[in-house]
């Protein structure tokens, strides 16, 4: 389960391997991604950066939209959903279709945990490498993989 920055939407993952958003105000569902075939999710996020406070500001009526700063000036961008699973893939999901936007294996086995700051994520990976990775705007880049352990590795967190 995983929700947005400002807690206005909730993705949840299924045993089927299928997302449903949900509008934690309304509590309606907005869209459900069915299971895909060979993709078995552990982990999902919402990716966001440069995030506007809401403050005063008027709501945003889509609410796969975010506000940003950029180049200091406040525009409105798509959320992105990105989830890892034990089959070693990384995904973004297409928020209009359902299907998939980018999808990467990294081929180090199951990834057990994730954690993401900003575009770049941190996997925990079933060969005991930690991979970093970098999500571009139309594919994931594997950018560095830190060296192995003996053992897979299992969990993983940042501190900012």
């Amino acid at each position: 389960m995983a929700l947005t920055s400002d807690k206005r939407i909730m993705a949840v993952g299924r045993s089927n391997n299928s997302i449903e958003i949900w509008d934690t105000e309304t509590f309606s569902q907005l869209l459900v991604i069915p299971g895909h075939k060979n993709v078995d999710i552990r982990n999902i996020t919402w990716i966001e950066k440069d995030l506007v406070k809401e403050g005063k500001q008027k709501q945003l009526v889509n609410p796969f939209y975010h506000r940003v700063i950029k180049n200091g000036k406040v525009i409105e961008k798509k959320r992105r959903l990105v989830t890892t699973s034990l089959n070693g893939l990384v995904v973004e999901w297409d928020l209009l279709t359902g299907g998939f936007k980018s999808k990467t294996a990294l081929g180090g086995g199951a990834i057990w945990c994730s954690r993401f700051d900003g575009k770049f994520g941190y996997l925990a990976c079933e060969d005991g490498a930690i991979r970093v990775i970098k999500v571009k705007k139309k594919r994931i880049e594997l950018v560095k993989q830190l060296s192995k352990a003996d053992s897979g590795c299992l969990s993983i967190d940042i501190v900012k």
